[in-house]
């Protein structure tokens, strides 16, 4: 399985006993499945970090829905569902997220580019923006805009210096005249802590540096 039990309950701030282990391991094991059919390779264990997100993601969606419920009322309020209660384990957001992954470790190159030890490439870097402060557990939504359509890896840190994949998303034209534009989520357990956030851009079998570090604290 890509996640643990363990883990979500960090995600989520709560420890699973008895029948609600036994759902939330159920719910790992077909996300995990799931997420293994549709890009059609088993992952190693740790899982890489970007399939870790989506997995957490989803098992968590999972957990905040009931099944076959469109929508809800008590008194004057209603509630509606995601998928109008539709039995889906992943989620159109998070295939296009593996999407993205896939294109990003298996990239398929027009040409190939010789590069000396000493090259830095000339991409502009994308920009990154997060919300300043945050309380988890919560799916932080991360954007950015880029200086023409391509692939964003974006990784996280709670130190600085250790960085670790979030993520790959696709950056796509929009209608507004601007730059392309790419977003993605992260779950952010609960607790105290402050994330780094950087990216680099993939564009024509070149990939630009990283961008400055933006932070997000956890409260």
């Amino acid at each position: 399985m890509l996640i643990t039990a363990d883990e979500v309950s960090v995600q989520t701030g709560t420890v699973y006993t008895g029948s609600e282990l036994d759902k939330v391991n159920s719910f790992i094991s077909n996300v995990s499945d799931s997420i293994e059919a549709f890009c059609r390779r088993t992952f190693p264990s740790p899982a890489p970090g970007a399939i870790k997100a989506v997995a957490l993601i989803e098992v968590r969606r999972l957990l905040n829905s009931e099944p076959g419920v469109a929508t809800e009322r008590v008194a004057d309020l209603a509630s509606g569902y995601a998928y109008g209660g539709a039995a889906v384990v992943l989620s159109s957001a998070s295939e296009d997220s593996l999407r993205a992954y896939l294109r990003w470790v298996s990239p398929r190159y027009g040409s190939i580019r010789l590069v000396t030890p000493t090259y830095v490439s000339a991409l502009p870097v994308p920009i990154v923006t997060v919300p300043s402060v945050v309380q988890g557990p919560t799916d932080l939504t991360i954007t950015g805009r880029t200086w023409r359509e391509g692939l964003v890896q974006v990784q996280h840190s709670l130190d600085g210096v250790t960085w670790v994949d979030s993520a790959v998303a696709e950056s796509q034209d929009i209608s507004d005249g601007g730059l392309p534009y790419w977003h993605t989520s992260f779950p952010i357990p609960a607790g105290m802590a402050v994330y780094g956030w950087r990216a680099r851009l993939r564009f024509d079998n070149d990939t630009s540096r990283w961008s400055r570090a933006v932070q997000t604290e956890v409260t």
